[in-house]
């Protein structure tokens, strides 16, 4: 959000006019102020334009608050409006949100101030941004419409065209298909009796057939894996592919992929060290998929560490993140490039130098790693320097409940407190309840949460006091509130702490799911990773 340049503000009070400036220019030194204190003033100022926010009093000499934000929102509609005023009853800060302001506060609360004109400017921001999208989606349509009136022949080509790319789509699976059974056969068969005459069942070899027999074998395990490579990177583009999630011990399982590796290694005289914790957990993971992953990560680094080079494994948990499982492949071989790093990932990506060059296959390995990884809800990263080997490390969560959104229910109903948490639960939340503010925020205090879900009518610690006490310690928590008060002191105070939204009751099931979607959704990056120990925040 840039930094506003002007504010237009309708005041009559100069002492209060002049607070109000010194507050503004105190957060934005290099704003400009025009105070207005007539009807025939603000209509002028309105006309001429050029303002980021409009600030009125609501009680004016010759216009009232109401015909002032009326008037904005003839004639500029595009600059948020919101009321500073000494008093406002319940009833009309209910009529102007309606009307088009976009907030209002109470000269008594002048530190509610600043945060609000942040807010209703990204407001403003955001919905204009989405009227541009609009306007240009609408000039994309009707340019569309006018050409296909114009030329009949286009629907003909679009027709065919899309015609051209089904059958191009069904092509490619009917490709697919074919790599992964017409090839990958007799691929097979042919591997099998290229070591059958390595063993030697087929009669004498001398050492120079041998030689040409094992290259021939090494070509058919490349081309096997490549063709394993684009079935799986197709079965994760398409949503096919599905993890097969149990508890696993990891330090077994990492062992036995060393072991597996240890040929590959001692071809070059490469040591492989395991530094693994001896007391980690079972973790959840698809034991196949983690195979392939650190075996892909392992091939690297054997690949492109010279001889008698090291590579070590390790697998601990994170002290500072308890959640979290990290394994790391780390070798003294040649590095990555600083400029290549960001992009390692990247589907397809092949890069010319370093522990990653790609000199061999189809530039897919390190791409099912991290989507891989990333299924399981973790994270992966590579840290590099030239000339001193690269590091591979990805991190797991310890349990899949660290991916669920924390959900506290702060409600006097028993029956809500019961009936809630079944709808709920079963849509991958953990949901916490309270019978009340205070035993709310201890929950808080011992648990991070993501979401509240608050009632505002309370016998022992109100909802209003309760998101109060909320607001000074976690402002960043997203708080719903859920009750059948609509106006009121308790509305009145809880609407001065900036609740997220409000849910009336009695609300439905899927209402009450669908608001939570909804600001599950919008819950800030930031603040859902500083609750779930970095953890990405997954696609709700």
């Amino acid at each position: 959000m840039k930094a506003p340049a002007r504010f237009l503000v309708l005041e009559d009070n100069g002492g209060d006019a002049a607070l109000l400036k010194k507050q503004l220019v105190s957060e934005w030194p290099d704003c400009q102020v025009l105070r207005i204190a007539t009807e025939a003033g603000f209509f002028a100022a309105l006309k001429k334009g050029g303002f980021d926010l409009i600030i009125s009093d609501y009680r004016l000499p010759d216009i009232g608050g109401l015909d002032a934000l009326k008037l904005s929102r003839e004639h500029r509609p595009e600059v948020p409006f919101l009321f500073f005023s000494g008093t406002l009853g319940d009833d009309v800060a209910v009529e102007s949100l309606k009307a088009g302001a976009l907030d209002y506060v109470l000269k008594d609360r002048p530190a509610r101030l600043i945060p609000a004109i942040q807010r209703a400017l990204k407001e403003a921001e955001q919905a204009a941004f989405r009227k541009r999208v609009d306007e240009q989606l609408k000039k994309s349509t009707l340019a569309l419409t006018e050409s296909i009136h114009q030329h009949e022949v286009l629907e003909a080509k679009l027709k065919q065209t899309n015609e051209d790319l089904l059958r191009k789509n069904k092509e490619i699976q009917n490709f697919y298909h074919t790599l992964s059974h017409e090839l990958k056969t007799p691929l097979t068969s042919a591997r099998e009796f290229i070591s059958i005459v390595i063993d030697g069942i087929a009669g004498p070899l001398n050492p120079k057939q041998l030689e040409y027999l094992g290259v021939a074998r090494e070509s058919c395990n490349q081309l096997r894996a490549c063709i394993n490579d684009l079935i799986d990177a197709t079965r994760i583009e398409t949503g096919k592919l599905r993890l097969d999630i149990k508890p696993t011990a990891l330090a077994p399982l990492l062992h036995k992929i060393t072991l597996a590796m240890s040929r590959s290694a001692e071809a070059k005289n490469i040591r492989i060290i395991e530094d693994l914790q001896a007391d980690l957990p079972k973790i959840p993971l698809d034991q196949h998929r983690i195979i392939q992953v650190v075996t892909n990560l392992l091939n690297n680094a054997i690949k492109y560490t010279p001889r008698e080079g090291v590579i070590t494994l390790e697998a601990a948990e994170l002290p500072s993140r308890p959640e979290v499982v990290r394994i790391s492949v780390r070798d003294n071989g040649r590095g990555i490039p600083k400029e290549e790093q960001d992009h390692i990932f990247d589907h397809l990506y092949q890069i010319k130098a370093g522990d990653a060059t790609t000199e061999q296959g189809i530039g897919l390995g390190l791409f099912l790693c991290r989507e891989l990884v990333e299924l399981h809800g973790g994270t992966i990263a590579v840290e590099s320097e030239p000339g001193k080997g690269s590091t591979f490390s990805f991190e797991l969560p310890r349990n899949r409940e660290s991916l669920k959104t924390n959900i506290l229910i702060v409600d006097d109903d028993p029956d809500l407190l019961e009936t809630l948490p079944l709808l709920l639960t079963p849509e991958l939340f953990n949901v916490r309840t309270a019978r009340d503010g205070l035993e709310a925020l201890e929950q808080m205090r011992q648990q991070p949460v993501d979401i509240v879900l608050l009632d505002l009518s309370m016998p022992a610690f109100n909802g209003s006091s309760t998101l109060k006490a909320l607001r000074q310690d976690w402002p960043g928590v997203p708080v719903i509130i859920h009750t059948a008060l609509s106006d009121g002191d308790v509305m009145k105070d809880a609407l001065v702490c900036s609740p997220f939204t409000l849910l009336a009751k009695p609300s439905t099931p899927e209402q009450i799911l669908e608001t939570i979607r909804r600001v599950q959704r919008a819950t800030d990056t930031v603040h859902w990773q500083r609750n779930h120990f970095g953890l990405p925040k997954p696609a709700f």
